[in-house]
């Protein structure tokens, strides 16, 4: 049974949050689950929280911040970052009908 399915909404977030799930990264793990099949698993994110600031690492880098709380606030900033902010304004703009899949986990 994978993690999302173990989950209750009464149960701590994962995320490290103090939060209960549902009030939390619930609707971002459904989401997560909704776009596994498109995407194939993925390995989890690696990181730790250090005087304030979440530092997490992707690939050969360390990022950080105060300002995200949660993995699923890097990975927002990430995304816009990745893309670039040109393409996020632009899908930002266009209909949810045609804006990139990526977008949906945005919302969420």
């Amino acid at each position: 049974m994978d993690r999302d399915e173990q989950l209750r909404g009464g149960d701590p977030c994962p995320c490290g949050s103090g939060k209960q799930f549902e009030g939390c990264c619930r609707e971002f793990f459904e989401a997560y689950a909704s776009f596994r099949g498109h995407l194939g698993a993925v390995r989890p994110m690696l990181h730790l929280n250090v005087q304030g600031d979440k530092l997490v690492a992707v690939g050969g880098r360390i990022y950080a911040s105060p300002s995200w709380k949660t993995v699923p606030d890097f990975l927002l900033d990430y995304i816009k970052h990745q893309f670039g902010r040109t393409w996020w304004l632009s899908e930002c703009r266009r209909p949810r009908a045609d804006e990139h899949p990526i977008m949906e986990l945005a919302r969420t």
